[in-house]
């Protein structure tokens, strides 16, 4: 994700999308989970 690879702020996200930083963060939560999952 961008938030890791390239060193951005959460909020700074969220402002780019349109999106308060709290829902970007319940966001990023959810995706991070599901992809946690599929891990080897």
């Amino acid at each position: 994700m961008a938030l890791r690879k390239y060193d951005y702020t959460m909020r700074a996200v969220a402002a780019e999308a349109g999106l308060h930083y709290s829902i970007m963060s319940k966001i990023i939560k959810a995706i991070e989970a599901n992809l946690s999952q599929f891990k080897i």
